[in-house]
């Protein structure tokens, strides 16, 4: 968490702009909100339970972030990889809620 703890206190000492810690951290938890909607839809026989879920995102962003790591593009961190994981939970989350299961036409009648 030392990126996001650095970023929280370079905040309050107003020493960072606003826009870098809220882009840095929202596009980390944006960025795989969808992955974490599609997931249980694509894999709804294989992943239903939500530790299942969770392993699968855990792997699938370790692995992005492997690549970066392997292959020098961006920055590998592991704030990276817990704040991807809460977004890809927020979108797992949002595919649980009732009226977005009976948009998608994923529970049974």
């Amino acid at each position: 968490f030392k990126t996001i703890f650095e970023y929280f206190q370079r905040l309050a000492e107003h020493t960072i702009n606003t826009n870098i810690v809220v882009m840095n951290l929202l596009v980390n938890l944006i960025l795989f909100l969808p992955m974490g909607m599609a997931i249980p839809v694509l894999f709804e026989k294989k992943i239903n339970k939500f530790w299942e879920f969770l392993l699968f995102i855990i792997f699938i962003t370790f692995l992005v972030e492997m690549i970066q790591f392997i292959t020098l593009s961006g920055s590998a961190d592991i704030d990276d990889i817990i704040l991807n994981t809460i977004g890809g939970c927020i979108g797992y989350g949002i595919v649980q809620l009732k009226f977005v299961r009976k948009l998608l036409k994923l529970d049974k009648q």
